[in-house]
C-alpha cells in the first residue's frame, strides 16, 4: 500500500487488522497526539494488535511518501 506524506495510516484505538512492513519511507508513531518514535525503511509496526488481539496502541502517520507491505491478521498467523 502507498501513503502520502502526512496521511494517517491508522488511528490509536482502532481495531487492528494487520501488521505492516515499511518498504520505503519514514512513519511516525503518535500516542495521545505526541510523536514518540520514527520508524524508517526496513522497520515494522502494527504487530502489537496482531499478536495480542487488542486495539491499536498508537496512531501511525506517514512522515513522507511511504510504501508498506500489509499482512492481514490471518496471514500473520
Amino acid at each position: 500500500e502507498v501513503f502520502s506524506a502526512n496521511e494517517i495510516i491508522y488511528h490509536q484505538g482502532s481495531r487492528g487488522d494487520g501488521f505492516y512492513l515499511l518498504v520505503r519511507g519514514t512513519v511516525g508513531i503518535v500516542i495521545n497526539g505526541i510523536l514518540i518514535k520514527k520508524i524508517r525503511q526496513g522497520g515494522f509496526f502494527g504487530e502489537i494488535s496482531s499478536v495480542a488481539d487488542i486495539s491499536r496502541t498508537a496512531s501511525v502517520v506517514a512522515l513522507e511518501n511511504v510504501l508498506v507491505l500489509k499482512i492481514n491478521n490471518e496471514g500473520f498467523w
